[in-house]
């Protein structure tokens, strides 16, 4: 084909996964709640997983006065399991792999370089050296069938907070001794170290 090259929509998701009427039930799975491009390959897994979560909430369901009535009970289950997924997995997306495409690798050479240099920081130094305090890159762990999009966006923040308490300290302890000599009343520099202790 001859022509520019297409973009994606942005990642997006739905809070809402069901709505019930007086006499019919509408329950959203896959795209209808979380669209993103194919980037992280997820798609066919996130809406597969959708309809385990539908399933499950249909087991769970009790069906007393027929199929509408376990439908009525089963949806706000089917939405309360299904929303933080369809958040996350649309977040994941956003930070997973956007550089695969002529149109996002063009755009900025340094973004790209900064979220590579991100990405094999994370997925082959520190999560090897300190694995209970730092996780591979997200699109790494989305391949861990054990954990839920949720967990997997969890642990990734987690990370990322993690990470940026580290840059934090970095430049606190650089511009220390700058900030010493101009006489203000600092407490020493292990104290104001301390609360990134935290995260």
């Amino acid at each position: 084909a001859a022509g520019a090259p297409g973009a994606f929509p942005a990642p997006c998701y739905s809070p809402r996964q069901q709505l019930l009427l007086p006499k019919a039930g509408v329950v959203l799975v896959g795209d209808a709640i979380h669209a993103f491009p194919p980037d992280i390959g997820q798609g066919v897994n996130s809406a597969l997983s959708d309809v385990v979560m539908l399933g499950e909430a249909l087991d769970g369901a009790d069906g007393g006065d027929g199929p509408m009535a376990k439908l009525r009970a089963a949806l706000p289950a089917y939405e309360a399991a299904a929303a933080p997924e369809a958040e996350a997995v649309a977040r994941i997306a956003q930070v997973g792999f956007p550089y695969q495409y002529p149109i996002t690798r063009e755009r900025s050479p340094l973004q790209k370089a900064g979220w590579f240099a991100n990405f094999l920081l994370r997925t082959f130094v520190l999560s090897k050296l300190l694995p209970r305090l730092f996780s591979p890159a997200a699109i790494v762990l989305v391949q861990r069938p054990q954990l839920s999009y949720a967990q997997v966006w969890r642990t990734a923040q987690r990370t990322t907070r993690r990470l940026q308490g580290l840059g934090l300290a970095a430049a606190l302890a650089a511009a220390w001794p700058w900030l010493r000599r101009l006489a203000l009343p600092l407490p020493p520099l292990p104290l104001l170290l301390l609360p990134l202790a935290a995260l």
